[in-house]
């Protein structure tokens, strides 16, 4: 009899929380291992991702009074929400995007204490929910780049012009004669596409805590967008300024690399401006938040002894977290599919085109690239088969040494540069994924680090002679003043073809979570020494993989 009463005092909403925590710190280790990655990477601008789950616990620990207020039954409608949310994770865990992880996680967020606490509690977790969606990376909405440089760096011409200081604009580039003169190009860094997604992050927080009804919220969250837009213009222009002042060498040095926090200072100046402009003149009162921001006391509290007895829901939360962390215990490795389809070696010679060897210099003080044709005129083999660079003496390697730093033990990466009579040249990689699928990713997120420039990007049908037509992206590219010229890629897995990013990523999920099969892919590159705009250069591109392709995809595809 004591040990009912004991075990009828136990609030089993509690348990099944604290049990709940604890398996889910093996379970979304992966993701807060790539969160803690993304967040150190200077490269991703993701530093402003460390205060996102601490301003999350804070909402929390301050709404700690409206939760336990709000508190009702457990719910089974909110157990659904788990297990979907669940089911998202395993899919993104077994795939490796942490994205998909973060995601799940966002959603879980809400989904356990709607499971748990009832739906009074999960109306007022929903912001804190939303706001962790802040720590994904959204570098994958790179396309917008080119379109915000072009916006942003005609706004600054017309700025500089209307203070007297007479500038020109050719496309990204700023040009100036006024004092010693000066050229900038507004490069993908300076797009202003990354500080947007801090500003958005700082504003979503203040919005909530500075307006009272929920129009007001939404209205400084959108203001996120034409604030960054406009502290990145004033950064652009601000940088002009120092250039006719000062130079260019002073602009583009020290001042360029501080200067972001021009961004930042103008943003939150016209934050607060705009939040204090919402507050005069929306109503504090108005009905568009009571629904959300406020516990509904139509539900109200229902008596202990009740929430005990309904203690379903909640016990099945942290069992269905027990079930996946067994699963993924369990689960055996997956099945590694070979790399039999694809090529060892790229055909030496193809058609009209000669093939050549590139290699690469290892000193990073050097990093020149040569042909091996040239390297044996020059004599520069080495003993052990490899070569000297004729700039520095260093040794010469077949993959340049940033690549090598992407590059997993089990990847493939194969290279061969094919020149025609003429002198048209197509550089041609080939890249193989091994376990990890790390080693392939857009062309687009890395060209920008190399000095290049994308004026265009648009998908082109490609037809070759006795085979299925391959859909590939064609980029536009200009490395600073030169010529543009092409980059034409695509993906291929054994059966599959595409040049979507995205397609490739989910196939690639669903064949890891659902089969537990590592497909494996290779990305097909070549850059075209000349722009690919008229008939004549796309039946010549498409003459050469028809006979190039064939001695490489080593399967049937027609």
């Amino acid at each position: 009899m004591a040990d009912r009463k004991i075990w009828g005092r136990v609030d089993w909403r509690w348990v099944s929380f604290g049990v709940t925590c604890l398996v889910s710190l093996p379970i979304f280790k992966y993701m807060f291992d790539c969160m803690c990655a993304k967040f150190s990477d200077p490269r991703e601008d993701m530093s402003h991702g460390w205060l996102i789950p601490v301003a999350c616990l804070f909402f929390i620990w301050s709404k700690r009074d409206a939760l336990r207020a709000a508190s009702s039954r457990p719910s089974w409608r909110g157990f659904f929400y788990v297990a979907v949310s669940l089911g998202i994770f395993w899919i993104g865990n077994n795939g490796e995007q942490y994205r998909i992880c973060q995601a799940a996680f966002s959603l879980l967020i809400w989904a356990v204490p709607y499971a748990i606490w009832g739906q009074g509690v999960a109306r007022l977790m929903v912001f804190p929910a939303v706001f962790f969606l802040f720590t994904i990376p959204f570098a994958f909405l790179d396309f917008f780049t080119i379109k915000l440089r072009m916006f942003a760096a005609g706004i600054a011409t017309g700025l500089l012009n209307g203070m007297g200081l007479s500038v020109t604009r050719v496309g990204t580039a700023l040009h100036s004669t006024v004092g010693a003169g000066f050229s900038l190009d507004v490069a993908d860094p300076c797009s202003g596409l990354r500080s947007l997604f801090a500003m958005m992050a700082l504003t979503t927080a203040y919005a909530y805590y500075s307006q009272k009804t929920l129009i007001g919220k939404w209205i400084l969250f959108l203001s996120a967008v034409p604030i960054a837009v406009i502290g990145n213009i004033c950064r652009i222009a601000s940088i002009c300024v120092v250039a006719w002042l000062f130079g260019q060498q002073a602009a583009t040095g020290f001042y360029h690399d501080y200067s972001g926090y021009v961004v930042f200072l103008v943003g939150v100046l016209l934050m607060m401006k705009t939040g204090s402009i919402l507050s005069r003149y929306i109503v504090k009162d108005g009905r568009w938040s009571r629904w959300l921001f406020r516990p509904d006391t139509t539900l109200g509290c229902a008596p202990l002894n009740e929430v005990r007895r309904r203690t379903g829901p909640a016990v099945a939360v942290a069992v269905a977290f027990l079930a996946v962390w067994g699963l993924k215990c369990l689960m055996g490795p997956p099945i590694y599919e070979s790399a039999d389809f694809v090529a060892s070696v790229l055909p030496e010679r193809v058609g009209e085109f000669a093939g050549d060897t590139p290699w690469y210099c290892q000193n990073e003080q050097c990093l020149q690239v040569y042909m091996e044709t040239d390297l044996c005129r020059q004599n520069k083999r080495l003993a052990d088969g490899g070569y000297a660079c004729p700039a520095c003496g260093g040794a010469l390697g077949r993959i340049a040494l940033g690549e090598q730093k992407l590059m997993n033990g089990d990847a493939r990466l194969l290279k061969r540069t094919y020149r025609a009579p003429d002198g048209l040249t197509y550089s041609v990689s080939l890249v193989m994924t091994g376990r990890s699928h790390s080693t392939i990713h857009r062309p687009e997120l890395c060209l920008p680090t190399q000095g290049f420039s994308m004026e265009k990007a648009e998908i082109v049908r490609l037809n070759l002679r006795g085979a299925k037509p391959i859909e590939a992206r064609k980029i536009t590219l200009r490395m600073g003043s030169s010529p543009p010229f092409n980059l034409i890629y695509w993906f291929s897995s054994r059966t599959y073809q595409t040049c979507v990013h995205s397609k490739r990523v989910l196939s690639n999920v669903w064949d890891r979570s659902v089969h537990n099969q590592i497909s494996r892919w290779f990305m097909v590159s070549i850059q075209v020494s000349s722009s690919i705009e008229n008939e004549e250069a796309e039946n010549r591109l498409e003459n050469f993989l028809s006979e190039f392709y064939p001695q490489v995809y080593l399967t049937k595809h027609d």
